[in-house]
């Protein structure tokens, strides 16, 4: 069993990310503390409280805070809350990812099956864009004694990141909790353990397929802030440069991965090449399936038949992937095997220079019907 808590905190209760706990006067818990004795703190029901902690229900935010700033009062930790709710023991795994996504279901469903089999408690949880959401969450689990904590959110490479998770890694250590990223290895933070799935060389060999067939014109629709993002580009540069194929600016747009987005790049993109049809890329490849729908739905406005004037790759396998007419031709990641090992990882804790403290996972090419040679090699 897992709770998910969707997280978000007013801006002005998080002054800092400093990750001690705050003592605050209200009083103090014995091991007999009870949800009860919780929602009798925060004035409201034991039912509200719990969808509270479940994330099961409407409450409002401004009722959460109080049912959570009462539970920091009484030192209600997460002991306690396995005791009481769960019955199952005092681990806690705690999972933080950015957006709660088709994609991340088979993740969690591996963490949540680890957590089981290690007779521990698991809760997912959406921390949002705002760090002060992610550093409020991790001081609520750092005061209940998290095991572990799992961060699903790539995050940007930048120096400010990389010393954030810096800070994340030393005050988890410093309470015997471990951190694991669902991203590949940092190189200046070796001592933290990641798990990841092929992107670079999975775009760079879906690349390699489109030549196979013939493609020379391939573009290239998605998203590169995020570092999972940018690796995915950087593979559709490595495939094109290892085909001979010249990296063609005008080729690339740049779009968030959602549909609607992914549409509108698409219209603008191949929208420029109605009066040079024969400079037209026959063939597209995409950041996400999300986006390559939106090229589907691009492609029917523009009167181009999918794969007979355009070919199209994606990202993801999501679940309707196969079910699009025509099925769409993608790149499936290990998401529920990097689910798995991330909560192994948190279990056995290994140190640095262990063999398992980085893992990468294959992605694999799975071929339908929405890719096809260009007309002129038919």
């Amino acid at each position: 069993m897992f709770f998910f808590i969707s997280f978000e905190t007013d801006s002005n209760e998080i002054q800092s990310a400093d990750m001690t706990r705050r003592h605050s006067p209200g009083p103090r818990c014995t091991d007999g503390v009870t949800l009860r004795d919780v929602a009798r703190e925060a004035g409201v029901s034991a039912a509200t409280a719990s969808r509270v902690f479940n994330g099961k229900g409407s409450v409002s935010e401004r009722t959460r805070e109080r049912v959570l700033q009462a539970a920091e009062d009484l030192h209600y930790t997460v002991n306690t809350l396995a005791k009481s709710m769960m019955g199952i023991g005092p681990r806690l795994l705690v999972y933080i990812t950015f957006a709660r996504s088709g994609t991340q279901s088979d993740v969690i469903d591996g963490m949540e099956q680890t957590a089981a089999r290690h007779g521990a408690m698991f809760t997912a949880n959406t921390a949002g864009p705002d760090i002060r959401q992610e550093r409020a969450l991790i001081r609520m689990y750092m005061q209940q004694r998290a095991t572990g904590m799992i961060f699903g959110k790539s995050g940007d490479g930048s120096p400010e990141y990389v010393e954030r998770i810096r800070r994340y890694d030393e005050a988890l250590r410093s309470i015997g909790s471990y951190l694991v990223l669902c991203r590949p290895e940092i190189p200046q933070l070796p001592q933290v353990a990641t798990v990841s799935y092929e992107q670079t060389m999975a775009v760079s060999r879906a690349v390699h397929n489109l030549a196979m067939l013939g493609h020379r014109r391939i573009a290239f629709i998605g998203d590169w802030d995020q570092d999972s993002a940018r690796r995915r580009v950087d593979g559709y540069r490595r495939g094109l440069e290892s085909e001979g194929i010249p990296v063609d600016p005008s080729l690339i747009a740049r779009c968030p991965s959602i549909t609607a987005d992914g549409s509108r790049a698409a219209e603008q993109l191949l929208g420029r090449f109605i009066e040079r049809p024969n400079e037209r890329p026959t063939a597209v490849m995409t950041f996400s399936d999300d986006i390559a729908i939106g090229v589907y739905r691009a492609a029917k406005r523009l009167g181009l038949r999918i794969p007979d004037d355009l070919s199209v790759v994606g990202f993801d396998d999501i679940p309707f992937a196969a079910d699009v007419t025509p099925s769409l031709t993608t790149i499936r990641p290990s998401f529920r095997a990097v689910g798995q090992c991330a909560a192994e990882l948190v279990f056995e804790k290994p140190g640095p220079g262990s063999p398992n403290l980085h893992t990468t996972f294959e992605s694999r090419f799975i071929l339908r019907d929405s890719i096809a040679p260009p007309a002129e090699k038919r």
